[in-house]
């Protein structure tokens, strides 16, 4: 029967990597809406300003991940009590870009244009990959299943690879050089092709431009020109719709047929976006900033990318947003400004709120995607070093009086509903 569950998991996993990308989350369970709500549940610290930070952590199989100076570290998701270490042969100076989990392997971007493999399972390097460029490792590591996609930079005007990699060995596949390199931008994974961006190549305002690749061999099959300014957001895939935003303050919505790349649309922004857009339910949500460092969430028709809803937030949002679902339509973001905290934007009403502010002395600039995990809690860090698990404070039981209430109020609930039954 086991044998069978683990043949069904590896046909699904092989299903759903038709379309792939490190796209930001949509969540479809509780979550705290307000303040009220929200509690501290643990944290993890793990250094001591932007230089020496963790890594965006990662929620996988009840563990979460995380880099910090020469370490990948896993804790237990539940209390954030230090589970393993893996001492690895690089670091990620700037803490940007998180590791990328997989069922038997954590993949870790380093600086000097390296990947380096660590198993899951005894938490002991695999591999190495080294890039005869260089770089620092600030691109997201994506994956279809057997192959690892990433970038690196070195300078605005410097060249930089996107590599892709054999995930079992680390043998490199094949590379695309770029002047300016990759830095924040991931790619999008869909019917074998990789959608690509990256920066303009100027260290001033410039533009760049969208590639079309075949994933196996990595031949360019079209470009895109015209971005405007260095493309810092993932890529996310809604079919054969691809929506990413830059600093040149753009929200581009981009076509793929038969090879051929289309822009299909452009949305002006108030100031720089380097969020990954959220497409759901025939909506686009994009963070982004508006104006002397302060931010907003729009929130755009899918097909027309007509804005439908603007809510301002406290400030500006550089990580990736999580968007919840579950009964009525919120999304979870940082900023990057003390304190450090969360906001929750709710969407039906169009306001924002801070959800979570972190104590003295952990609190510091932060530019974390969020992540939750599926018993509810929040995920993030900033740049005090301190990892935060954010959840929903437990209700309060029932009063005698609540409960019997409640109970009367059910029984005739029921006993009406019965009535009307046998009317009919």
């Amino acid at each position: 029967m086991k044998r069978r569950m683990r043949i069904l998991c590896w046909i699904l996993a092989i299903v759903c990597l038709g379309n792939v990308c490190a796209a930001a989350e949509v969540y479809d369970g509780a979550l705290p809406a307000n303040a009220d709500e929200a509690q501290l549940i643990w944290t993890y610290r793990a250094g001591t300003d932007y230089k020496n930070a963790p890594t965006i952590p990662v929620y996988f199989d009840g563990k979460v991940y995380f880099m910090h100076d020469r370490t990948l570290t896993c804790v237990d998701a539940s209390d954030g009590k230090l589970v393993a270490e893996c001492a690895l042969s690089g670091r990620n100076q700037y803490t940007q870009v998180p590791v990328l989990c997989t069922d038997t392997m954590v993949y870790c971007p380093m600086d000097g244009g390296k990947v380096q493999a660590v198993s899951r399972r005894d938490m002991r390097a695999a591999w190495m990959f080294t890039d005869p460029l260089g770089g620092q490792g600030l691109s997201q590591i994506v994956t279809d299943g057997e192959r690892l996609y990433t970038g690196f930079w070195n300078d605005d005007e410097e060249t930089a690879d996107y590599v892709c990699l054999d995930a079992r060995t680390g043998d490199c596949l094949w590379t695309i050089p770029r002047t300016g390199g990759y830095y924040r931008t991931f790619c999008a994974v869909t019917s074998g092709r990789v959608i690509l961006g990256g920066e303009d190549g100027s260290a001033k305002m410039g533009t760049g431009n969208l590639l079309c690749v075949d994933k196996r061999t990595g031949e360019v099959l079209d470009a895109l020109g015209g971005i405007s300014g260095d493309l810092r957001s993932g890529i996310a895939a809604d079919g054969n719709s691809f929506y990413f935003a830059t600093k040149g303050a753009m929200l581009y919505k981009v076509t793929l047929t038969d090879d051929k790349l289309t822009l299909a649309g452009r949305l002006p922004l108030h100031g720089d976006c380097t969020a990954t857009p959220i497409v759901y339910g025939g909506k686009v949500y994009v963070s982004a900033m508006s104006g002397r460092f302060r931010g907003e969430v729009l929130v755009a028709d899918a097909q027309t990318l007509a804005v439908e809803k603007t809510v301002p937030i406290r400030q500006y949002p550089q990580g990736d947003a999580l968007l919840c679902t579950a009964q009525s339509m919120r999304l979870y973001t940082t900023y990057n400004s003390a304190p450090g905290g969360l906001v929750v934007v709710d969407l039906q009403t169009g306001t924002s709120a801070d959800l979570f502010e972190p104590d003295e002395g952990m609190r510091n600039y932060c530019t974390s995607s969020v992540q939750a995990t599926p018993d509810g809690m929040l995920l993030y860090k900033n740049d005090s070093g301190t990892i935060f698990a954010v959840g929903k404070k437990p209700e309060k039981p029932l009063t005698f009086w609540q409960r019997l209430v409640k109970r009367v109020r059910d029984f005739f609930q029921k006993f009406f509903s019965f009535f009307k039954g046998t009317r009919k």
